[in-house]
């Protein structure tokens, strides 16, 4: 869990500078888990419930604010998971699941096979990206990592060696460096 709030603050901090230079009155859209990007806290409590902690570290470093859920959250097949929102000056803009796996191969599997089936074939050319930002920031490096691009959300799996899996959702409006370019098609 430790990972995935890093994971999260390594992606803000690296692109802090995008994310304050992105226009004001940006479009709401499907974000995570029926809430639009861009949502504030408020819709997030309404949605998940107040049975939240408040990440302080987020917040006295960036200036950001980290709302994790560790109570009856159930991701796919897994009913052990944590969850995490990632707000900023213009809401949501990030947030994911933690999962302590029993067996981090096949759980891994199932996973991306899970999401494949929702979101298509995976994106391997942001895989790069990815795991440099995992590297940089994170304490231990992802021994699998598989990502996919879905409308205006790319969405990160990844799993260490001691169990660990996440799912992270980024709102890619707020990181355009993380969107395919599709100028001119």
């Amino acid at each position: 869990m430790k990972r995935l709030l890093a994971l999260c603050l390594a992606l803000c901090l690296s692109c802090s500078l995008t994310l304050a230079a992105a226009a004001e009155d940006a479009p709401a859209w499907k974000g995570f888990r029926g809430l639009d990007w861009g949502a504030s806290k408020a819709d997030v409590i309404a949605l998940e419930g107040d049975n939240y902690s408040e990440t302080a570290s987020l917040d006295e470093a960036t200036g950001l604010t980290g709302l994790l859920y560790t109570d009856d959250i159930t991701v796919s097949a897994f009913t052990d998971a944590y969850l995490v929102y990632i707000l900023g000056d213009r809401g949501l803009f990030m947030a994911g699941y933690a999962i302590d796996a029993e067996n981090p191969g096949a759980d891994f599997d199932y996973l991306e096979s899970a999401l494949t089936s929702l979101y298509g074939a995976p994106a391997p050319e942001k895989e790069a990206e990815y795991v440099a930002l995992l590297n940089g920031f994170s304490s231990g490096s992802p021994s699998r990592i598989t990502c996919w691009l879905a409308d205006r959300t790319g969405i990160l799996l990844s799993a260490d060696d001691y169990g660990s899996i996440e799912i992270i959702y980024i709102g890619l409006d707020f990181f355009p460096d993380l969107r395919p370019n599709t100028t001119g098609l």
